[in-house]
C-alpha cells in the first residue's frame, strides 16, 4: 500500500505501480493539490501542490525524497506552494571550458549516479550563454540552435565520471553555459560537477550538485546571498537560469552593513537560457562586505553566485540562503591549522532581508568537547547585512571545530532572516583559497535508518577527501551516536564499510578516508553512503587538491528509501 501522503499514476483497469513518489510537507488539514492534469502528469506535466504551513506545537514534517534517486541540496523552500514533476529535470548553470579574468583556465567534470534497479537513458544538452532557450526546453525536440546535444546510457548503479565535461563531450574549446540533464520518465540520475581554475600546482574548484528546474523561483520570490561579497580583492558573478522558455527579468540590489542600499536596484532582462553577469559588484556599487538582494519580476529563473579570490582564482559558489525560521546547523565553523600549512577561518555571514529589528541566536558547540553551547544573541537592524570574521574565535572566544546552531525569532513562516558561512586558510599572498559551508536543510540530514549520499569524490592520488560527521541533538548526552560508512565503487559494488561512533551534539572528521581505509588508488569515482543508526547525524565531504590544498564542500542528500 501506499504511505500517506504519497503520488502515483496508473491507468484504470491496470495493477497499483510498483514505485511512487512521496511528497515533503507539513501533516495539516491545508494541503493539497492547487494544479493536477491526471492525463498529462505521466507524461511529466507539472504539478502544483499546497504542502501545508508547520504549526507551532503541530506534527514534525516529513521528509519524503522519490523513490529511485535522492537529492536535496538544492531546496530553499521546505513548506508552502510548491510545483514539481514526476519526470525529473536537473540544471547545472555555469559550466564551462573556457579561459577568464586573471589568467584563469575553467573546466568543468560531471559526476553522474544511476541509482535504479536498470539502465537509464540520459539526455544531456548544453546551452551556451546567451543561447535561447525556446523550444530547446527540457524534453522538446531539438532545433537548429540545440547543436550541443548527447545521449548516453547508465547502467544499473552505475557512477560515471566525465571529465572537462564540455570539451569532451561537446567539443567547445571555448565556452560557458548551463547543462541540462534529463533522464527517461520512470527513471532519475543524481548529478555532481565540479568547476575549477588550472593553476600551475594543481586546481582551484567548487562543487555544485544538480539543481532541480522546479526550484526556480518566480515573482514575489526574492533570493539572497548573504556571503556575496568578500571585499575589494574579490570578483563576484552572477548567473541567471531561465527555466520557463518564457525569458526573465529580475532586480538586483545590495544589502549593506548599515541597514541602506548600495544603490538603486539594478534590472536584468533577458531571453536567453543563461546569462552571466560578471562583476556585478561593480554595477551595483557594492560596498566592502554586503549581501545580494535578487527579486525576480518575470519568468522563472535558477539564480547562483561565484565569488572569486583575484589573489589565487579559487572560486566559491554560494546557493541561494534558506530562512532561518526553524533551527538550522552549520555543520563545521573553524579556527584551526591544517595539513600543508594550512590555517583554516570561518566567516559568518548574516542577513536581514526585512523591514523590522530580528534578533538572532548564535549557538557554538565545539565538535570534540562534552560542553554546553555557548550563546550569544545577535540584533539585525532592518536590511541590515553583517559578516563576522572568524566567527568561532572572535564571537565565541574558541579554537578548534565546532557545530553552529542558529534560528531567528518569529514564527516558522518568517523567512527574513538568512546565515551562511564560508571557511577558508589565508596563503604567503594574502589571497584566500577556501570552500562555501552552507547550513543543513530538511534534506540533508538523516534519523535512525536514513541514508545519505556524497557524490562527487574520486579515488585519484592527487586529491584526498575528508569525510565529516556532525550529531544535530540540542545537548550533550551520555550517548554518542553511531553510523554506518560505505564507499561505493563506479560499478555500484561496496569497496568498503565500517561503523563509526559521532560525539552527542559534536562531531568529527575522518581524514583521508579513502587512504585511511586502505583502497586502490585510480581516477574512478565513488560515492560515499552514510547510514544513521543512533542519533541524528548531517555529513558532508571535503575534496581537496593536494597541490594547491584548496578544499571543495561536496554536500549530502538525504537517499531515497525502496
Amino acid at each position: 500500500m501506499f504511505k500517506d501522503p504519497a503520488l502515483a499514476v496508473w491507468r484504470v483497469g491496470d495493477p497499483t505501480p510498483s514505485s511512487y513518489d512521496e511528497l515533503f510537507l507539513s501533516e495539516t488539514a491545508a494541503k493539497g493539490f492547487v494544479h493536477l492534469d491526471v492525463d498529462k502528469i505521466g507524461g511529466g506535466d507539472q504539478f502544483v501542490f499546497d504542502s501545508g504551513i508547520p504549526s507551532v506545537g503541530g506534527p514534525s514534517l516529513i521528509i519524503s525524497p522519490s523513490p529511485s534517486a535522492g537529492g536535496g541540496s538544492d531546496v530553499v523552500q521546505e513548506w508552502g506552494v510548491v510545483r514539481a514533476s514526476l519526470q525529473q529535470k536537473l540544471v547545472l548553470p555555469g559550466v564551462g571550458h573556457t579561459a577568464g579574468a586573471y589568467g584563469s583556465n575553467w573546466a568543468t567534470d560531471v559526476t553522474l549516479y544511476n541509482p535504479n534497479d536498470g539502465a537509464t537513458r540520459v539526455d544531456l544538452r548544453f546551452l551556451p550563454n546567451g543561447a535561447s532557450l525556446g523550444s530547446c526546453f527540457l524534453g522538446a525536440p531539438p532545433a537548429p540552435f540545440c547543436s550541443y546535444l548527447a545521449q548516453l546510457t547508465l547502467a544499473a548503479r552505475e557512477v560515471r565520471l566525465m571529465p572537462d565535461i564540455v570539451n569532451s563531450l561537446f567539443g567547445v574549446n571555448n565556452g560557458t553555459g548551463t547543462l541540462y540533464i534529463t533522464p527517461a520518465i520512470g527513471s532519475s540520475v543524481n548529478v555532481t560537477s565540479r568547476t575549477y581554475n588550472k593553476a600551475s600546482n594543481g586546481t582551484y574548484g567548487f562543487t555544485m550538485n544538480g539543481i532541480d528546474a522546479f526550484s526556480a523561483a518566480g515573482p514575489r520570490f526574492p533570493l539572497t546571498f548573504s556571503g556575496a561579497f568578500e571585499g575589494s580583492n574579490f570578483r563576484t558573478n552572477l548567473s541567471l537560469t531561465d527555466v520557463s522558455a518564457r525569458g526573465i527579468s529580475v532586480s538586483a540590489n545590495v544589502a549593506t552593513p548599515d541597514g541602506s542600499s548600495a544603490s538603486e536596484a539594478v534590472n536584468f532582462d533577458s531571453y536567453a537560457s543563461n546569462v552571466q553577469i560578471n562583476g556585478i559588484s561593480t554595477m551595483l556599487g557594492q560596498a566592502p562586505s554586503g549581501a545580494l538582494v535578487v527579486q525576480p519580476n518575470r519568468g522563472e529563473s535558477i539564480a547562483s553566485v561565484f565569488v572569486v579570490d583575484n589573489r589565487t582564482n579559487d572560486p566559491t559558489f554560494f546557493p541561494p540562503d534558506i530562512p532561518a525560521s526553524v533551527m538550522r546547523v552549520i555543520p563545521a565553523i573553524g579556527h584551526i591549522d591544517g595539513a600543508n600549512g594550512s590555517k583554516f577561518r570561518s566567516d559568518l555571514f548574516l542577513l536581514n532581508n526585512s523591514s523590522q529589528v530580528k534578533t538572532v541566536t548564535l549557538q557554538a558547540k565545539l565538535w570534540d568537547v562534552p560542553e554546553s553551547p555557548t550563546i550569544i544573541p545577535l540584533t539585525l537592524l532592518p536590511h541590515e547585512a553583517r559578516v563576522i570574521r572568524d566567527v568561532l574565535q572572535n564571537a565565541f572566544g574558541k579554537t578548534g571545530v565546532a557545530r553552529l546552531r542558529f534560528t531567528s525569532q518569529g514564527s516558522a513562516t518568517d523567512t527574513s532572516v538568512r546565515v551562511t558561512s564560508r571557511t577558508y586558510t589565508i596563503d604567503p599572498n594574502g589571497g584566500t583559497y577556501g570552500f562555501l559551508m552552507p547550513p543543513l536543510n530538511a534534506f540533508q540530514s538523516g534519523a535512525p535508518g536514513d541514508t545519505l549520499e556524497i557524490l562527487g569524490a574520486t579515488l585519484d592520488p592527487h586529491f584526498r577527501t575528508n569525510l565529516g560527521l556532525v550529531e544535530l541533538t540540542a545537548w550533550p548526552g551520555q550517548t554518542a551516536a553511531r553510523a554506518r560508512v560505505e564507499i561505493i565503487d563506479d560499478g555500484g559494488h561496496s569497496l568498503d564499510s565500517f561503523e563509526v561512533g559521532v560525539p552527542s551534539a559534536g562531531g568529527m572528521q575522518i581524514n583521508d578516508l579513502f587512504h585511511a581505509r586502505g583502497l586502490t588508488e585510480s581516477t574512478k569515482p565513488v560515492l560515499i553512503r552514510v547510514t544513521t543508526i543512533q542519533g541524528m547525524i548531517g555529513a558532508y565531504a571535503a575534496f581537496v587538491d593536494n597541490g594547491t590544498n584548496d578544499p571543495a564542500y561536496v554536500a549530502a542528500n538525504l537517499a531515497a528509501k525502496n
